[in-house]
């Protein structure tokens, strides 16, 4: 019996030395594994902040380039506004220039007229130099708003030509 016990005890020590071998590299063996994977976890960590931080770089640029849209745009409507109703003003200015002008040769043949008729009837000359003093009024009047037109039809066209320029 002395045998068996011995041999008992003999096999329960290396029943233990064995659990105990099998524990202590288990534990070695998880916790090697598990600074692996915590030293991944923390670099993945890392690359995520990383990653934030650029995507919120990239979303306040983003941001910025939406503003500079929204006023590039509401620049570009403004100046479209502006344009279209400088042209509008071009053309009108335009068109009283050529009826000015048009009514410039009427009152200058006109004033031809007259005067041609001053030479023919000595005894019409008051009547025609009346008439004639009348239309040179008219001219200067037409001249003096032609040039008023002129200098304010240069104006637009120097305003039209800033718009066109663009800021």
């Amino acid at each position: 019996m002395g045998t068996i016990n011995k041999n008992a005890n003999m096999m329960l020590l290396f029943l233990i030395v064995l659990t105990v071998t099998f524990l202590v590299g288990a534990t070695v063996f998880y916790q090697t594994n598990l600074a692996s994977v915590n030293t991944q976890y923390n670099t993945k960590v890392a690359q995520l902040k990383d990653v934030e931080r650029e995507l919120n770089t990239k979303i306040r640029v983003l941001e910025q380039i939406r503003e500079d849209l929204k006023l590039k745009t509401a620049r570009e409507e403004t100046f479209t506004e502006k344009y279209t109703e400088i042209r509008g003003e071009k053309q009108e200015l335009q068109t009283e220039k050529t009826t000015l002008e048009q009514q410039k040769k009427t009152l200058e043949d006109q004033l031809d007229e007259a005067v041609d008729r001053r030479q023919e009837a000595e005894n019409l000359r008051q009547l025609a130099e009346s008439r004639a003093n009348k239309f040179q009024i008219d001219y200067e009047d037409c001249a003096d708003d032609l040039d008023t037109k002129r200098a304010r039809l240069d104006d637009c066209e120097d305003q039209l030509a800033v718009c066109q320029a663009g800021p």
